[in-house]
């Protein structure tokens, strides 16, 4: 490497001071001696003081012994050093540094004696180089000058070899030997403790042990014995102050008399000066005084404690811990004699010149007296004392901060004090003749919430529910609903009046809508070709009037299927305009709560400390308390629930969101329907008439006041007619349609009688309906069924007979089992009366029993025409003979106005179309298959069986998956699934219920229903089928679900196969498509083209018609058969073989 002079320069002198450093160490032998020296000075100087700092008489004792050398040198062979890194004795400190030194400096030389050829060579190299460098050698010759910086690089290349590097580091070593001291000796003695043990023990063979110590004493013997004694002492001198302190309960009794007059004084003030004035003048002050001090009972508490009741606590605390003190204390021999004997032996064990002097046996004494008073010091004994000094110390400074945190954790034995001086004035609660703190807090609480909760039910009864905002939806609803069709409709409409207009101007400029007119100004018509301002202004105002009838006539149809911004509005509306009514009726009928509450609230008013509460008797008092707990139980209990729902509804809420309005509407549409009709009359354009009476039934009827309370349902106007006519001819027939709700009538008329005093009532049904009338009877009024039938039919009916107040619901089969002698009934309803259109049947006669029996009669049907119009005459002379017998000659004559007039006192039927104008569509569809190649056979064996058989056509396949009926059928679940909506099937056959319900699987399909289903498990069915999500289908035999149901869940209506008759079709589609229904309803006719459905088809057609001439208009019918007849079965079978060449 090329060197600068400078560089070689400092290279050499580097190593000449490397090694000049070496030099100085002239070896550890001078070192070693100064230990020694440190070593004597340590034990001679710790000797002096240990011989030195004893009593007098010790020492003389002690040279007397042994003289003072040999006294010098026992003590100073007795001295033992335990080396540790935290000795803090200077002495010793000094001699460990220098042991540091010493070992660092033998360290230093056996190094440099492992390196002693190189750093020799090294010297050689360095002292030629040095004295070849002298002043200005870099302008020496080239050659000597090359040669000076090749020695330089060589003595560089020497002081980096291993060697070098360990001469480097024995120079730093050396210099640092010069600045030893204690921290650096600590370091040095925690790492090498070993080293320096061996050092000293090279130098001082015994001064080195597991302890220090002098004369066989360890210095942490001597320690612990002296702290031992000072604790002894300490102890002593607390119990002997201790003893001095007495209990005196005389104290706490003081405490609890001033706290007591202090407590009657403020009772006193608290009272009102009235109050007082008028207590003055029946009772003397001392007498007020003595009586308050006699209800006074003292709950010692901390919490919120007043100035007395702390002064109470803390006297009560004192004697709790003077007594503890004087329970903690031995006798005074015992303690003071043992401790202090104990004490006087320990106090030997004690560095100095006396424990030298003493013997082994004195000396194993004493450290035995040490031990021992160690071992009692942290004796339970011990602990005892110390905690009775502490009682007693914390006794006497004992302030509230100190007691109070007693009284958390101690408040048992200060309550004992307590006890003890006053055994009558505590109790575990503060309280005035029994009125607690607590409960006057709660009462003072009480009085304002009640306060409160009045001043609310008050301004929420002037909250009256708002009908503006539901006219205003159904206006909106209109106008949605007419904008279409006014928008789209052709400009000719507005020529249909008696102004005419010539409409060639309008349609040429591109007017040719109603909307297109109804969108552009007056301006922009003016100015049309043969228009002006006139006729401008004049088309303009027609085309208004064209929107606002058409507004004007829409009808509004509640739905959920519409999901329009208006229809939610609308729903909303009404929704909230209900919770309103709801809300203010429940305010108005709890007047009798808020009087109890009121009447509560001024008793609880009075749960007050003062003189007046002093002076009650103590049945007052009680009865006051107890106003207090029946407040509180009644303000949270269920009777006020709904009052607080209320007002919270009025004042709070205000009205329903969109979706709870929804959910509000699919529990109960008729409601809805009701209110809508209430607040807007023509909102769904039906008749708000007397519904087909004539007028002077309808003026005879619209005379009758009937009570509804009772009825836990709305009445639809319709049905407050049918109830009004029903009360008012007392033996009707009411015919309405499927789906109108003749049970509600029925329910209503008999909650109607029961409020007037009527309390016989019995209902006659087909066993399908029985418990279906039960549960509408338990769930729709306050009325309860009773049910006759079963094995307990007896046992039942005896009790209702003998006044029983419930409902009679039985059979027309049982009805022949029953008495009727000794009981009238007072009101008797007879549901699906067709059943009893035979007057020989026994089911008849066993009926006309009960009707003669009878004051109030009302049968139902829905189908009063099922067969023969003489029929329907029967049933009204069963229940007004003397019409069936002015209407039995007119019936050939079913178009006359006169038979019409004639049964009408009688019979009262309305159609849904009619009435329920809020019913959402019904669309009904003939699903046409075609058979296949696999059903063809099939078919043509089924003919030649049977006609019945011929009627399973497509059904009777064997593999359904071939079957063209049960693959739409199919396909219609699952269209019904995908749009949210569940599913009613009917057949009449029960192998085709069978095969539907095994086709589809257990997993969406319920049933089948059929005859041999027991009435109460087809009503569990239906429950389990609304409980079910969308895409479940219920399956049940026409026959039997097809009556008496009430299955609203269900919007799609599949029947797999026509009937014989329409009224068994229209009953079924009505357990769907009846009132409460939300959704449209979808009904599929399932049909096969070419086939015996053909015929059937027709033929329904034609009876459809007959029966709507004349049983939807309130006449009787002549007499026209309703069946197919054997002859014609046939003839369509031998037509339908002929046509497949089946015949035979």
């Amino acid at each position: 490497m090329a060197l600068t002079h400078q560089e070689a320069q400092q290279i050499v002198a580097r190593a000449k001071g490397w090694l000049d450093d070496l030099r100085t160490v002239t070896g550890p032998e001078a070192d070693l001696a100064t230990v020694t020296s440190a070593v004597d000075e340590y034990r001679n100087k710790t000797a002096s003081v240990f011989i030195t700092s004893g009593p007098s008489e010790s020492l003389r004792e002690g040279l007397r012994r042994y003289g003072r050398d040999g006294l010098n040198e026992l003590v100073t062979d007795s001295i033992r050093l335990h080396l540790t890194p935290d000795i803090s004795q200077p002495l010793v400190q000094d001699m460990l540094v220098k042991v540091d030194r010493y070992l660092r400096v033998k360290d230093i030389a056996a190094s440099s004696n492992s390196i002693a050829p190189f750093t020799e060579n090294l010297s050689n190299l360095v002292d030629e180089t040095a004295s070849g460098m002298r002043a200005g050698w870099w302008v020496f010759p080239t050659r000597t000058r090359k040669h000076l910086y090749e020695s330089c690089e060589k003595i560089q290349r020497r002081l980096e070899s291993d060697a070098g590097v360990l001469l480097g580091r024995l120079s730093s070593d050396c210099q640092g030997l010069n600045r030893f001291d204690w921290k650096r000796a600590q370091q040095d003695l925690a790492a090498r403790p070993q080293e320096f043990s061996e050092v000293l023990q090279q130098i001082a063979p015994r001064l080195l042990e597991d302890e220090s110590g002098i004369a066989g004493l360890s210095d942490s013997q001597a320690s612990h014995a002296e702290s031992l004694v000072s604790q002894t002492d300490e102890l002593l001198e607390k119990v002997k102050g201790t003893r001095a302190i007495a209990p005196d309960i005389q104290e706490v009794c003081y405490a609890v008399d001033a706290y007591l007059d202090s407590w009657t004084d403020g009772i006193t003030k608290g009272t009102t000066s009235k109050a007082y004035e008028e207590l003055s003048k029946l009772y003397k002050p001392a007498q007020l005084r003595d009586s308050t001090r006699e209800l006074l009972k003292i709950g010692p508490k901390s919490i919120n404690a007043t100035s007395s009741m702390r002064q109470l606590i803390i006297a009560a605390d004192k004697y709790r811990l003077r007594m503890r003190v004087a329970e903690g204390l031995p006798a005074k021999s015992v303690a003071d004699d043992t401790l202090a004997t104990l004490r006087a032996r320990a106090a030997k064990v004690k560095q100095g010149l006396p424990w030298l002097l003493l013997s082994d046996d004195e000396k194993e004494d004493a450290l035995t007296a040490s031990n021992d008073l160690a071992r009692f010091l942290n004796s339970d004994d011990a602990a005892a004392l110390r905690s009775a000094c502490d009682d007693a110390a914390k006794a006497e400074r004992l302030d509230w901060d100190a007691a109070e945190q007693d009284m958390l954790g101690s408040s048992r034995e200060i309550v004992s004090v307590l006890r003890e001086a006053a055994p009558e004035a505590i109790a575990d609660e503060s309280s005035v003749g029994g009125l607690t703190e607590r409960m006057g807090l709660y009462a003072a609480k009480a009085v304002e919430d009640v306060d409160s909760i009045l001043g609310e039910v008050k301004k929420a009864k002037a909250v009256e529910p708002d009908p503006q905002p539901v006219d205003a939806a159904v206006d909106a609803y209109k106008r949605e609903k007419a904008k279409d069709s006014v928008a789209n409709a052709p400009i000719e409409v507005i020529n249909q009046g008696s102004r005419q207009f010539q409409l060639r101007g309008l349609k040429e400029a591109g007017y040719t809508t109603v909307g297109s007119v109804l969108n552009v100004s007056g301006y922009v018509l003016e100015n049309i070709p043969g228009m002006g301002r006139g006729v401008a202004y004049e088309a303009k105002q027609m085309a208004r009037d064209y929107a606002e009838y058409q507004q004007k006539s829409a009808r509004v149809q509640l739905s959920l299927d519409d999901t329009s911004p208006a229809m939610d509005g609308l729903l909303a509306a009404v929704a909230t305009y209900r919770a309103m009514s709801s809300a203010q009726k429940r305010i108005g009928a709890a007047g009798p709560i808020i009087n109890k509450i009121a009447q509560l609230r001024n008793k609880v008013e009075e749960l007050k400390p003062d003189l007046v509460w002093v002076v009650m008797t103590p049945e007052d008092r009680q009865d006051h308390i107890d106003a207090g707990k029946e407040l509180a139980d009644y303000l949270g209990g269920p009777e006020t629930e709904p009052l607080w729902d209320a007002v919270h509804f009025a004042l709070e809420v205000g009205s329903v969101d969109v979706e709870q309005a929804r959910e509000d509407f699919s529990h109960d549409p008729v409601g809805f329907v009701s209110t809508l009709e209430e607040l807007v009359p023509d909102a769904m354009g039906g008749d708000n008439g007397a519904y087909g009476l004539s007028d002077e039934l309808a003026e005879k009827a619209s005379a009758v006041e009937f009570s509804s309370v009772g009825i836990k349902v709305t009445l639809r106007p319709y049905q407050v007619w049918g109830v009004k006519f029903a009360l008012a001819q007392k033996r009707v027939l009411l015919g309405d349609e499927m789906g109108l709700g003749k049970t509600i009538q029925a329910l209503a008329v008999m909650v109607a009688l029961h409020a007037i005093g009527y309390r016989k009532f019995m209902v006659v049904c087909p066993l399908s309906v029985l418990e279906n009338w039960c549960r509408e009877i338990a769930a729709k009024s306050d009325l309860s069924p009773v049910k006759i039938y079963g094995r307990d039919w007896e046992d039942q009916y005896r009790l209702w007979q003998r006044g029983y107040q419930k409902v009679a619901v039985t059979t027309y089969e049982t009805l022949a089992r029953l008495k009727t002698d000794l009981i009238d009934i007072d009101f008797l309803v007879v549901d699906e009366a067709h059943y009893a259109k035979n007057p020989e049947a026994k089911r008849t006669k066993n009926l006309m029993r009960f009707v003669d029996i009878s004051d109030y009669v009302l049968f139902m049907t829905g189908t009063a025409l099922e067969n023969k119009a003489q029929e329907m005459v029967w049933l009204i002379s069963m229940l007004q003979p003397e019409v069936a017998e002015e209407a039995a000659p007119l019936v050939g004559r079913p178009f006359g106005d006169s038979y019409r007039n004639a049964i009408a006192p009688v019979y009262y039927r309305r159609k849904r179309e009619d009435v329920l104008d809020e019913l959402p569509e019904l669309t009904e569809n003939e699903e046409w298959c075609e058979l296949s190649a696999d059903e063809i056979p099939a078919y043509v064996e089924a003919l030649r069986q049977s006609f019945m058989s011929a009627r399973r056509v497509s059904w009777n396949v064997g593999d359904l998956s071939k079957s063209g009926k049960a693959r739409r059928l199919k396909e219609i679940v699952e269209l019904a699934k995908d749009d949210g909506r569940k599913v009613l099937i009917f057949s009449y056959f029960r192998q085709t219920l069978t095969d539907v319900a095994k086709f589809l699987g257990p997993d969406h399909c319920i049933g089948p229903i059929n005859g041999s289903i027991r009435p109460q498990e087809r009503q569990r069915m239906v429950d389990r089928f609304e409980d079910e999500p969308a895409g479940t289908v219920l399956v049940a035999q026409i026959q039997a679900g097809g009556t008496g149901l009430n299955i609203q869940a269900a919007s799609v209506v599949i029947l797999c196969e026509p009937q014989f008759k329409p009224s068994i079709e229209n009953q079924a589609i009505s357990r769907a498509y009846r009132m409460g229904q939300t959704r449209k309803v979808f009904v599929h006719r399932l049909l096969c083209a070419n086939t015996i459905d053909e015929r059937i088809m027709k033929i329904l057609a034609d009876k459809q018609r007959i029966f709507d001439t004349f049983a939807d208009r309130s006449v009787a019918a002549e007499q026209i058969d309703q069946t197919i007849t054997k002859q014609t079965m046939e003839e369509i079978v031998r037509e339908e073989l002929k046509k497949y060449g089946g015949e035979q």
